[in-house]
């Protein structure tokens, strides 16, 4: 009886290798069985509110599959893709295809941004929220989270928004700004030859398009203990930390969560810098890789992962 049991099993995995098979090219059925390792070996973490593992899945294949599947339905002449039913949540909107799947697997199945906290409403600021996934994130682990969300790009901004309000979502404060050290207007560059729009303050490619961007200081909107501080803003990590900490407000924040880039010919953003400011405002860190070979001097900005976090 055992033995028949196992042999359903086997042959039900056989089964949907070979429906996956059919569905995806070589490539992409290489990319999910990636993903399947990578999340049944991740560490389990009691507050991420998904059913189980296979959702999480089950979401990132359907990812794969959209001109096979109505998980994905784009009204005519709209400019936006709806995801109905996303991992629980009414709605997700987004404009690109590419650049969500990456997305949902760096925030979703890698929990770059995971946090641990007792409170039941933690305030989180996000800086560079981009379309709004990883609000959509926070809103998983944390449903009473208060968050404070900056996006300078009036095109993710828009989608950002009808992110929050087609979810009904509480307690988020949406502000169309780039922060900064110091308040004003300053031009970004969006090249034509990435495929998820990300912005830069310096021209590292020959296509692009310029943008001018509001200004404003992080400083000012913290005045209580923020829990979490997110950092996605392209280079311009070292000038937020340095105006929170003239303004002495780095003593406000718990943990942080960054992105730092790095570009070879932008001297503004040192690195060394950062961690000397962190450690002297009592912050150890952990830092991780990204997904660009540093020492690869031709490739105009790679970046890596910062956590840094208060020492008791």
């Amino acid at each position: 009886m055992k033995k028949i049991y196992l042999l359903k099993i086997l042959l039900s995995i056989l089964l949907s290798f070979i429906i996956l098979l059919s569905l995806f090219n070589y490539f992409n059925l290489v990319k999910v069985c990636d993903v399947c390792v990578d999340i049944y070996k991740r560490p389990s973490k009691n507050n991420l509110n998904f059913k189980n593992n296979f959702e999480v899945l089950k979401t990132f294949i359907k990812l794969f599959l959209i001109d096979k599947t109505n998980f994905i339905h784009k009204e005519k002449d709209s400019a936006f893709f709806e995801i109905n039913n996303f991992l629980g949540f009414d709605k997700l909107y987004y404009d690109k295809i590419i650049p969500i799947r990456c997305l949902y697997r760096e925030i979703f199945i890698d929990s770059i941004y995971y946090f641990v906290t007792d409170k039941n409403n933690p305030f989180i600021i996000d800086c560079g929220s981009n379309r709004g996934m990883s609000i959509l994130f926070f809103k998983k682990i944390y449903p009473n989270a208060r968050i404070v969300a900056f996006e300078p790009y009036d095109k993710a901004f828009e989608i950002l928004y009808k992110n929050v309000v087609s979810n009904n979502f509480k307690d988020i404060i949406l502000i169309n700004k780039a922060v900064s050290n110091k308040v004003g207007k300053i031009k970004f560059y969006i090249s034509d030859e990435t495929i998820d729009e990300s912005f830069n303050f310096e021209k590292d490619r020959n296509n692009y398009s310029e943008y001018l961007v509001s200004t404003t200081l992080l400083s000012n909107y913290i005045n209580e203990e923020v829990d979490l501080l997110k950092l996605d803003i392209e280079a311009s990590e070292l000038s937020v930390i340095e105006d929170l900490e003239q303004n002495k407000k780095l003593r406000f924040v718990k943990e942080i969560i960054m992105e730092y880039h790095h570009t070879p010919n932008l001297k503004n953003n040192k690195l060394s810098t950062l961690m000397k400011i962190l450690e002297k405002n009592n912050f150890g860190y952990q830092i991780g890789h990204g997904l660009i070979d540093p020492f690869d001097k031709q490739f105009p900005k790679c970046f890596c992962i910062l956590h840094a976090y208060r020492m008791n």
